[in-house]
């Protein structure tokens, strides 16, 4: 992980909101650019790992306010107490289809939302010129093609040419 964020010794391991297992131990990555978190999943879930299983941390609690509203989520109690992970494999994903085998090394990403950003391999920047409202934009929001997502806002900016008196609003999408 990036960060231990909530998670201890302990913390359960969370399947579909169910525990299966827990938190043993944690410690900084040698180049301490992350933490290697070591877990234990009970027999008979550990067969549920695969090498396309996504892990993410939770927090108990996440309010964001976007262009889309607020949106508030909230994880168990004990996820609320103690933090924890959560993992699941999607039935889409491909790859093996035997279980991992013990030792594997998977990104645990931030929380649920950030899995689909990192499913992004290549992208690249494109600047779009406003010179009508804004309003609700922010920098994180989705940028969507035919309620698809396909990329985000990284940036916005506000430009007054001296002369004309003229503004715009560049706004960076990835």
């Amino acid at each position: 992980a990036d960060a231990l964020g909530s998670s201890s010794s302990g913390a359960p391991i969370l399947y579909h909101d169910i525990p299966v297992g827990r938190i043993l131990n944690y410690e900084l990555e040698e180049n301490g650019e992350g933490v290697l978190i070591d877990i234990f999943i009970q027999a008979p879930h550990h067969l549920r790992v695969r090498d396309t299983s996504r892990f993410w941390q939770l927090s108990g609690f996440e309010l964001s306010l976007g262009t889309e509203g607020l949106d508030v989520k909230m994880d168990s109690l004990a996820s609320l107490l103690s933090g924890g992970i959560a993992f699941d494999t999607p039935p889409t994903a491909g790859g093996a289809s035997e279980p991992s085998q013990p030792g594997t090394v998977f990104k645990v990403f931030k929380n649920f939302a950030s899995i689909q950003e990192a499913t992004y391999v290549l992208t690249y920047p494109f600047l779009v010129n406003f010179d009508g409202s804004v309003r609700g934009l922010s920098v994180g929001a989705p940028v969507e093609f035919r309620g698809i997502k396909i990329g985000s806002v990284s940036d916005i900016a506000v430009e007054i040419n001296p002369e004309t008196l003229e503004i715009r609003i560049p706004v960076l999408i990835d």
